[in-house]
Protein backbone atom coordinates (compact mmCIF):
# COMPACT_ATOMS: atom_id res chain seq x y z
CA UNK A 1 0.00 0.00 0.00
CA UNK A 2 1.02 3.79 -0.74
CA UNK A 3 0.59 6.73 1.27
CA UNK A 4 0.38 9.17 -1.31
CA UNK A 5 0.04 12.30 0.89
CA UNK A 6 1.72 12.42 4.25
CA UNK A 7 2.98 15.35 6.32
CA UNK A 8 6.12 13.10 8.10
CA UNK A 9 9.02 15.20 8.12
CA UNK A 10 9.04 17.24 12.27
CA UNK A 11 9.08 20.35 12.42
CA UNK A 12 8.48 21.72 9.39
CA UNK A 13 4.19 21.85 8.66
CA UNK A 14 1.68 20.17 10.80
CA UNK A 15 3.45 17.03 10.73
CA UNK A 16 4.99 15.45 13.63
CA UNK A 17 7.20 17.88 16.40
CA UNK A 18 9.83 15.77 16.75
CA UNK A 19 11.92 13.02 15.15
CA UNK A 20 10.75 10.26 17.59
CA UNK A 21 7.11 11.30 16.84
CA UNK A 22 8.07 10.70 12.88
CA UNK A 23 9.90 7.39 13.63
CA UNK A 24 6.59 6.30 15.70
CA UNK A 25 4.67 7.05 12.75
CA UNK A 26 6.96 5.22 10.39
CA UNK A 27 6.59 2.58 12.31
CA UNK A 28 2.82 2.60 12.84
CA UNK A 29 2.79 2.75 8.78
CA UNK A 30 4.57 -0.09 8.34
CA UNK A 31 2.39 -2.34 10.79
CA UNK A 32 -0.07 -1.07 8.89
CA UNK A 33 0.94 -2.63 5.41
CA UNK A 34 2.25 0.70 3.94
CA UNK A 35 5.54 -0.09 1.56
CA UNK A 36 5.90 3.28 0.59
CA UNK A 37 4.86 7.01 1.58
CA UNK A 38 5.50 10.12 -0.53
CA UNK A 39 5.98 13.00 1.62
CA UNK A 40 3.90 16.30 1.23
CA UNK A 41 5.15 19.20 3.25
CA UNK A 42 3.14 22.31 2.79
CA UNK A 43 4.94 25.05 0.55
CA UNK A 44 3.84 28.41 1.89
CA UNK A 45 6.31 31.23 1.44
CA UNK A 46 7.57 32.73 4.60
CA UNK A 47 5.13 31.09 6.77
CA UNK A 48 6.72 26.78 6.79
CA UNK A 49 10.47 26.26 6.88
CA UNK A 50 10.19 24.01 3.68
CA UNK A 51 12.89 25.14 1.56
CA UNK A 52 14.61 22.41 -0.10
CA UNK A 53 17.69 22.33 1.90
CA UNK A 54 15.90 22.19 5.34
CA UNK A 55 13.55 19.39 3.69
CA UNK A 56 16.66 17.21 2.49
CA UNK A 57 17.74 17.65 6.04
CA UNK A 58 14.79 16.88 7.75
CA UNK A 59 14.50 13.65 5.28
CA UNK A 60 17.61 12.53 5.62
CA UNK A 61 17.32 12.49 9.70
CA UNK A 62 14.47 9.81 9.66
Amino acid sequence: MIDIHCHLLHGVDDGSDDLEGSLDALKLAEEAGFTDIILTPHYIKDYYDNSIENTKDKLKEL
